[in-house]
């Protein structure tokens, strides 16, 4: 998973700066489709394992709901008025990039 959050950074970073190509910008679209799914199947996957309680215990997995979340509600939200707002909550995406350096646990 470590790969995949890595490479979700990159097409984030490369999203909106410099300007591209309109097929590079249907490219990434699909990617933050595609992440987004990985992302969503990660936490269903960690909540039946561990179960409610235990995964609710780690702060990481409630800030992995929350991206999840956000992450859908943006996708449905593109292109509706006052999806700005949405679309700007993308970069906490960004942030699964500590979990990374998350000290004590291998998942």
């Amino acid at each position: 998973m470590m790969l995949v959050i890595i490479v979700n950074t990159i097409c984030l970073a490369l999203d909106r700066y410099p300007e591209l190509e309109h097929s590079t910008v249907e490219n990434l679209s699909w990617a933050n489709h595609i992440f987004t799914f990985l992302f969503t199947v990660e936490v269903l996957f960690k909540l039946i394992g561990l179960g409610f309680k235990k995964f609710y215990a780690d702060p990481f997995n409630l800030f992995d709901v929350v991206i999840v979340a956000t992450s859908i509600f943006e996708m449905e939200m593109a292109g509706k008025e006052g999806s700005g707002v949405f679309s700007a909550c993308r970069a906490f995406r960004l942030f699964k990039i500590f979990k990374l350096f998350k000290v004590g646990d291998p998942t």
